[in-house]
């Protein structure tokens, strides 16, 4: 069964177009070496998706003439690559002997592995990711193309007379033209062999003399062919590679040559005659493929070792190492690495160089480049431009165009501000300041006078890294503002311009608002002191201003000066309207706007259609916003809470309940005597709320077993209490406390620290069991020594009186 498999595997590519077009026509002679591994492991995957019958592959077969023995071989070489599918991809074979190997284009990302990129120029022409170097095998045929044994041809004949026929040239070179017979073809071009048989067929087609016929001869198929390659590559030995292959295909087929071999010197050598040197710079650097020619069968490719590398490092475009020939110099090898890049100093090139028993240090100056003579192994570097410029002047301030200017010797001040494009308005004149740095980098601070500068009067030669600032009167002054607040739209800080007046001021801030007394205006002034220093000496002037409300002048206008503090005064009976919200078991629960600064929380129950009868009046509470303008007060209460805490708070729960305050209320007793001193006063943004009556009692802190138990009239502190299963160790019974729930709470009072009474329950209250301090509930060993101490002196001096 797995011989019939790998049959039809084999037939399967066989038939294939991609590979027939590879194969001679007649099979007889074919051998099995001249398939590669890869093409074999290319067969066993085309034939799974194949799916042709066995009787048109027996039938291929037996057209072909493939003999038996060599069908075995072939069957014995893909048993032992079946191991390798699927996705695998054949090394090429260590033997001395093997068949070209085509890269993989897409490979299986499992199998990429990370090289290191090789400094060699030239030698990513012979990566395994790069196709530069395959033969294509696709093309048209070459007019240049020799025909040697094995090949097959098509000759067409088409026009007035129409016939084709097959050609396989024989071993002794010969091929069999129909009417012309026997024509030898060794060593003919593809050219030459069309115009041999043109010459021939036209004795017996003479339409191929007038052209009412055409001749047309191209490959078939390709024959393959065996050359050597020898020297210094990665893998030296013998390759079965096609006929249309070339120099450079070889080369590449194996792996190119080592990091010492050489790329410039690649001998052919043809019937022991060296036919062509080639020079792959020639290629790299020009694109020439000269001496990129075909192959011939028993060719050897010899690849010396570099007599001479280099190495280039630094701000070159190309750095890497690269091979010199006797008469090239540094200027050649700058030219192969693209030249310098933008920031490179190109007036000196420094490296290292290995000498007879030490290393030493070259340098070659920019005139030797093209005299200085390389010798094997130096290395070179391209530095950077010193971080320094040779004409620079930098001015900046009260100009135009301010930045860095070119500098040249001789040049003056005020050439460089007519390069900046003058002086503004505002520039100072008294003085404008030089900052000079020296070769030494010592610096110094030149003042020149700006006026007799721009007049002529004067002159101020610049030195290179010279910075000028022209400075700005107007910067030299205090900035000068006036400020408004109260009953305006924009209240804030305004600059102060001379002749600025209250109305232009009131404008620019937006006007007034609707709030504003326009006869109420206050300005504070600061009055200039007399230098007595009484304490009771008046520091500041108001002035009350009145305009009109429209700030059409009427009543006249007030200049303002510098610092003035402007007040707009707002209408005391102009004031927003307050609301409330009512929430909980009443009628008519919602937003209530109040209707004077007086109304009391029994008017507002009222409005709202009293109280339900689900309501629990005795845990009415109301919910007031605290008016705290400071938040630091609030971050500090936390800080303090979070410290005294081991837990962690909840910041944003406990800072809303430090933001309101919870006012109880006993609304039982404010419905009876409305109006009293326990009606409380409503104000803007309270909250009333009137919860549904809860008929149980919650019970917390230091029980053993936390719980909410029905309410039972007349029941004690101490039943809820045992109900949670009693006080823990760590309770502190005397301590405990009740909270209502409106809010209020009752702790635990005691008659002489013997008769404890305990608040009195309500429905929907919580009893709290508090917990001992950390010192209460441990036994503190140092105060028990001092006390065993106290005691032992008290009964030695009793026992002494006792003597006496």
């Amino acid at each position: 069964m797995v011989i019939r498999f790998l049959i039809s595997l084999v037939l399967v590519l066989f038939c294939s177009l991609g590979v027939i077009a590879q194969l001679p026509a007649n099979l007889s002679s074919f051998k099995s070496s001249q398939l590669s591994d890869e093409q074999l492991i290319n067969l066993l995957n085309k034939a799974e998706s194949g799916g042709q019958s066995k009787e048109s592959i027996f039938k291929e077969l037996k057209d072909r003439g493939l003999p038996d023995s060599e069908m075995q071989d072939i069957m014995s070489r893909m048993s032992g690559l079946n191991k390798q599918l699927p996705n695998a991809e054949p090394e090429l074979s260590s033997s001395s002997t093997r068949s070209y190997k085509k890269p993989t284009l897409v490979s299986n990302p499992r199998d990429q592995r990370q090289e290191v990129k090789s400094l060699i120029f030239g030698a990513e022409l012979f990566s395994e990711s790069s196709p530069l170097f395959v033969p294509d095998l696709n093309i048209a045929t070459p007019a240049n193309y020799r025909v040697g044994p094995g090949d097959g041809l098509l000759l067409e004949v088409y026009g007035a007379n129409v016939f084709n026929q097959k050609l396989l040239v024989s071993r002794e070179g010969f091929i069999n033209v129909k009417y012309a017979g026997l024509i030898n073809v060794t060593g003919v071009t593809i050219e030459e062999l069309h115009q041999q048989i043109k010459t021939k067929l036209s004795k017996f087609i003479p339409a191929l003399n007038t052209g009412s016929s055409r001749l047309q001869l191209s490959l078939a198929s390709i024959r393959s062919i065996t050359v050597s390659v020898v020297g210094a590559v990665k893998k030296p030995g013998t390759l079965t590679i096609p006929s249309l292959a070339t120099l450079f295909n070889a080369l590449y087929a194996t792996g190119g040559p080592l990091e010492n071999g050489s790329l410039r010197n690649i001998e052919l050598i043809r019937g022991n005659k060296k036919i062509l040197e080639a020079d792959l710079y020639e290629f790299l650097l020009k694109g020439d493929q000269s001496t990129n020619i075909f192959l011939q069968d028993n060719d050897l490719i010899r690849v010396p070792f570099a007599q001479l590398q280099v190495q280039l490092s630094g701000l070159l475009n190309r750095p890497g190492i690269f091979e010199a020939k006797s008469n090239e110099h540094l200027s050649d090898l700058l030219a192969y690495a693209g030249g310098f890049k933008p920031l490179a100093y190109q007036g000196r090139i420094t490296g290292t160089r290995n000498g007879m028993l030490t290393r030493e240090i070259i340098d070659v100056a920019a005139t030797e480049f093209d005299k200085f003579n390389l010798r094997h192994g130096d290395s070179l570097n391209v530095d950077s431009l010193v971080d320094k410029f040779a004409n620079r002047v930098v001015i900046r301030g009260a100009i135009f165009k301010p930045g860095v200017y070119a500098w040249t010797p001789g040049q003056d001040l005020d050439d460089i501000i007519k390069k900046a494009a003058g002086l503004k308005a505002d520039a100072f004149l008294g003085r404008a300041n030089v900052l000079r740095t020296y070769d030494n980098l010592q610096k110094e601070n030149i003042s020149v006078n700006l006026d007799l500068l721009m007049r002529g009067k004067t002159s101020f030669p610049l030195q290179k890294e010279d910075s000028i600032t022209i400075f700005s009167s107007y910067e030299l002054k205090d900035k000068r503002s006036v400020n408004i607040f109260g009953a305006i739209r924009n209240p804030g800080q305004f600059s102060y311009a001379d002749s600025l007046t209250l109305q232009q001021l009131i404008l620019m801030a937006g006007g007034f608002t609707e709030k504003a007394i326009p006869t109420g205006i206050e300005i504070g002034r600061n009055l200039k002191s007399n230098g007595s220093g009484a304490s009771g000496e008046a520091m500041v002037e108001l002035i009350n201003v009145a305009i009109a409300q429209d700030l059409n002048k009427t009543g006249g206008d007030v200049f303002l000066q510098p610092e003035d503090i402007i007040t707009i005064k707002s209408d005391p009976s102009m004031i927003p309207q307050s609301k409330v919200v009512l929430s909980g078991k009443v009628l008519y629960p919602g937003t209530y706007v109040l209707a004077s600064r007086n109304d009391r929380l029994s008017g507002i129950v009222k409005r709202a259609g009293g109280l339900l009868a689900q309501a629990d009046i005795n845990g009415v509470k109301v919910i007031r916003k605290n008016l705290i303008q400071d938040t630091s007060i609030i971050k500090k209460t936390l800080a303090k809470q979070t410290k005294s805490k081991s837990d962690t708070l909840d910041t944003e729960k406990t800072e809303r309940e430090l933001s309101v305050t919870e006012v109880a209320v006993d609304l039982q007793a404010i419905l009876k005597a409305p109006g009293s001193e326990k009606d409380i006063i409503l104000e803007d943004g309270d909250e009333v709320v009137i919860p549904q009556i809860k008929n149980v009692v919650s019970v917390t802190g230091e029980v053993f077993k936390p719980v909410a138990l029905q309410f039972r009239p007349g029941a004690a502190l101490k039943y809820y209490v045992s109900s949670a299963g009693g006080f823990s160790s760590k309770a502190k019974r005397a301590k405990s406390f009740v909270v209502y729930s409106n809010g209020r709470s009752k702790r635990t009072s005691s008659l002489l620290g013997i008769i404890k009474f305990y608040p009195r329950l309500t429905p929907g209250a919580t009893v709290v069991v508090p917990s001992k301090s950390l010192r209460e509930g441990r036994f503190d060993a140092a105060k028990a020594g001092i006390l065993v101490s106290a005691l032992s002196a008290i009964a030695t001096t009793i026992a002494i009186l006792k003597g006496i």
